[in-house]
């Protein structure tokens, strides 16, 4: 598991994905918050991880795109079928290669903070380390759902449109809640939202329920995929 895990890690960088992941990730960032603090003139912290999942959401089909995309069409497959190491291992190995980046390009984001500091800005540090939970367990479900559609198709680029229609779906489901006439629908569609869930942490709120959500839609995916390969084996 371990040597598919430096693999993937290795192939991020061998590569210009991870780079252009990581410089995207580091120059909206930084786009945002500025926005939402010096030209504010105050740290709307709220605002700033708020709009950040939004576009973390819309980036990381880039990371999930090659996972299993690029095995099925190098047919490569094959061979991570017949290895020593379990289909768990594998898509677990997979998972936490394009967890790592993701929380790279959020750690890297983090450098924002030294210059409120300099600055004199006063920011609550519960509340930050809370919603910076909340971007990393929002990223893992993502990269989960990315993964799995990934391992449905041969092409990287329609692996990437999948992702990001469905992310975005997830993402913005809410937004269209007022326009529903039915109250049933307008409660499954809020409680798939991403974006609603994430709403309470950003604003601070320890939400039990939302931590469960997203590992819960981490969980169900990183067991899809690896369904999805058990059948090839015995196929």
């Amino acid at each position: 598991m371990f040597a598919i895990y430096k693999r993937e890690m290795r192939s991020y960088f061998t590569t210009p994905i991870g780079y252009v992941f990581l410089a995207v990730f580091a120059a909206v960032s930084a786009a945002f918050f500025a926005h939402y603090t010096y030209m504010a003139e105050k740290a709307d912290l709220s605002g700033y991880f708020r709009t950040m999942v939004t576009a973390y959401v819309l980036m990381i089909p880039v990371l999930t795109m090659k996972c299993f995309a690029d095995e099925l069409k190098g047919k490569t497959d094959q061979l991570l079928l017949t290895a020593p190491v379990s289909i768990t291992g594998v898509v677990f190995a997979k998972f936490f290669a394009a967890l790592c980046t993701y929380m790279a390009g959020v750690l890297i984001s983090m450098i924002n903070f030294i210059f409120l500091a300099v600055n004199n800005y006063k920011v609550q540090t519960g509340i930050a380390v809370g919603m910076l939970l909340g971007m990393i367990l929002v990223g893992a479900a993502c990269i989960a759902v990315g993964i799995f559609i990934s391992a449905m198709t041969e092409s990287q680029l329609v692996a990437a449109l999948l992702s990001l229609v469905v992310l975005a779906v997830m993402q913005f489901t809410d937004v269209f809640n007022n326009a529903i006439p039915f109250a049933w629908l307008r409660t499954v569609l809020s409680n798939i939202s991403i974006g609603s869930r994430y709403a309470l942490l950003a604003d601070g709120r320890f939400d039990f329920s939302a931590i469960l959500y997203y590992l819960s839609i981490a969980g169900v995916f990183i067991l899809l995929t690896i369904r999805v390969f058990e059948r090839k084996r015995w196929h």
